[in-house]
């Protein structure tokens, strides 16, 4: 079953996922909405890219969410690419997937057995596998909406400025105090292990602290304890999680231009130099890593 095809075409002419039948259910209408119900955002399998950045819940409620939409391919495909289509592909380098951790979302799969809820953490079973059953399809996305007291926000880094595969994507979100104070914090990051990974000795570490530049700085030494095997990457890590938890402390920056729905992340200067700093770096280590292979080659 296809619902936007934007993923199974690809997919199709390399061989990946090999089939002579495709059923499109695009014209279901009954699957495709975005509706908030209580403490819930809830997304319908067939509802795209752009019915989530047309969503005033979304872009109040799950502002991560949003952001990582915006930086889906291009229009065309954000007008017919959905979010269902994203995590069902499951790789780690799809921009939806981080967010829908950080927020800690549910999916519904639907069967002739009748539906089944799984957590989003338990539904990737490894590199673009998932728990769903042959028979199976998403009905829909439970995203837990956004508290008043709670931030939200989405960094990813490509190579160029639009249209790029991560090199790395980063969802994170904070409860908030009263006195500023962290109450608890979810950090969810992709393209570095065959599913999107939590962060939970980082998140532990931000738990009873304020957002301020000390604390965030420091943040970054947990997880690299935590996730040692990728130092290569330390200073990508140590600028994202760095950024990224210094805007949850500046509401302005945060939460952008809400009388649009458009955040205004990716034109935020900060960013902007921070991504350059990134890069650099990681044009820095590929080619360290180009010419240890040629060393070894040549060896």
């Amino acid at each position: 079953m296809v619902s936007g095809g934007t993923d199974v075409l690809v997919e199709l002419q390399r061989g990946v996922k090999p089939t002579q039948t495709l059923i499109d259910i695009t014209a279901l209408e009954s699957l495709k909405y975005v509706r908030r119900e209580g403490d819930e955002i809830v997304i319908g399998g067939l509802a795209t890219h752009n019915d989530v950045l047309a969503s005033q819940d979304c872009r109040s409620r799950a502002l991560s969410l949003v952001q990582a939409c915006a930086e889906v391919g291009a229009p065309q495909i954000r007008t017919r690419g959905t979010l269902a289509g994203n995590i069902v592909t499951a790789s780690p380098a799809n921009d939806t997937i981080a967010p829908l951790v950080a927020l800690g979302s549910k999916v519904v799969l639907r069967s002739e057995r009748g539906d089944r809820t799984v957590d989003i953490e338990a539904f990737f079973t490894g590199f673009r596998t998932t728990v769903m059953a042959p028979d199976e399809l998403v009905a829909q996305i439970r995203v837990r909406a956004t508290q008043p007291d709670e931030r939200s926000t989405f960094l990813k880094l490509g190579l160029r400025r639009a249209q790029a595969i991560s090199v790395i994507a980063l969802a994170a979100g904070v409860a908030l105090e009263k006195d500023g104070r962290v109450q608890c914090a979810r950090i969810a990051i992709g393209c570095v292990a065959p599913t999107i990974v939590r962060v939970p000795k980082a998140e532990a570490f931000l738990a009873g602290k304020k957002l301020i530049s000390f604390t965030t700085s420091a943040m970054s030494e947990p997880w690299l304890n935590e996730q040692g095997q990728w130092l290569s990457l330390r200073y990508l890590f140590d600028h994202y999680l760095t950024h990224a938890f210094g805007m949850q402390a500046d509401e302005h920056v945060h939460f952008g231009n809400v009388t649009t729905g458009m955040p205004k992340l990716w034109a935020d200067r900060h960013l902007y130099a921070v991504e350059q700093q990134a890069k650099a770096v990681c044009a820095t280590v590929l080619t360290n890593r180009a010419g240890a292979a040629a060393r070894v080659a040549a060896s």
